[in-house]
């Protein structure tokens, strides 16, 4: 609530909120906490003038007791500094909920003394913000706005990740970045495959199971996580994967054969396809946004049901879709390597 006392923003449960995608972009930009697929938490956001907010949180049959965090975070527009404030509210003892977040003023940016467009590199400041180097000066005459963050859960323990730099933007692939995304994939697969995959698996894989397939790009269904550097303005693929109605299970170019006949969305299920993101940018819901635009796409198709043929170290992130393994067994390699996969699946709701 403002201080008005007129209510800005509600929410009882967060993955059915209309705003969700701009909350866990949001979430992943300050390195908020994470919020669980399928949990009923509930999340707000919203970026607001500095003043003073009030925020109450009211308990539900299911949920009689819990914890609210506040996270209040400095944002410049040029994306340079983020200050972080969080306060958590337990309820007296055995009184459970409702319980009044006091009024929370967010502090105002400290003066900036005019400097010329230039560099630096800095630690993080003592109260607790941090500095992206190596970026621009922030010029004083840009205006500063406050992100507000809210959740209530059941579950004490969430765990705080450093901020980033900025989010990636997403879009479809173009056939323009076949040389990125060439570059990507053994990157990506060599560096965050090995532990479940031998080297040898993984290179005997590169180009047939882990590779481009170019039919997905022409059918509009693959998508592509692209980062920008705050300093050069510079652009790269940093994530890639998408969804298929094509027959083909998995695989780039060099692992086809012959033509590759489209699904039927009546009878058959959609698959997701080739999930590759960037080592230094791992664990930052690159592949959570990918799964979330996938399978939208997938919906829109008339697909009611979807599958996997998914890698060891993909499976994690695919059960926290509600995909269930239904399979488990070897693909053979070119030169005859077995690499283990799991077939999963997501039915329609009931």
């Amino acid at each position: 609530m403002d201080s008005q006392s007129q209510i800005i923003l509600a929410n009882a449960d967060w993955p059915a909120a209309d705003f969700v995608s701009e909350l866990t972009l949001a979430t992943s930009y300050v390195g908020a906490f994470v919020l669980d697929a399928g949990s009923k938490d509930s999340a707000t956001h919203r970026f607001v003038e500095p003043g003073t907010y009030t925020i109450q949180v009211s308990r539900t049959a299911a949920s009689p007791t819990g914890e609210a965090v506040v996270e209040v975070d400095e944002v410049a527009k040029t994306a340079l500094v983020i200050r972080r404030r969080t306060r958590s509210v337990r309820p007296p003892r055995g009184t459970g909920f409702p319980a009044r977040v006091p009024p929370f003023a967010p502090r105002p940016p400290p003066a900036r003394a005019a400097k010329p467009a230039a560099t630096e590199t800095s630690p993080p400041s003592p109260a607790g913000g941090f500095i992206f180097p190596p970026a621009p000066v922030c010029s004083p005459e840009i205006p500063f706005v406050s992100f507000a963050g809210f959740a209530a859960h059941s579950s004490p323990g969430r765990s705080l990740r450093a901020p980033t730099p900025m989010p990636p933007a997403y879009r479809l692939a173009t056939l323009a970045d076949i040389p990125a995304l060439e570059a990507l994939i053994p990157l990506s697969a060599r560096t965050l495959q090995l532990g479940y995959y031998t080297a040898a698996q993984i290179e005997a894989a590169l180009g047939t199971v882990f590779g481009v397939d170019t039919q997905l790009i022409r059918d509009g269904t693959y998508f592509v996580a692209v980062a920008t550097d705050p300093a050069t303005a510079a652009e790269r693929l940093v994530g890639c994967g998408g969804w298929s109605q094509r027959k083909t299970l998995y695989g780039g170019d060099r692992g086809k054969s012959g033509a590759d006949p489209l699904r039927d969305p009546a009878t058959e299920p959609a698959m997701i396809r080739a999930f590759f993101v960037h080592p230094d940018h791992a664990r930052r819901g690159i592949g959570r946004r990918l799964m979330e635009l996938s399978e939208a796409g997938a919906r829109a198709a008339g697909f009611r049901s979807i599958e996997i043929i998914a890698t060891l170290p993909g499976e994690p992130l695919y059960t926290t879709f509600a995909y269930a393994a239904v399979e488990r067994f070897a693909l053979t390699l070119p030169d005859g390597t077995p690499l283990p996969v799991v077939r999963l699946r997501k039915l329609p709701p009931p």
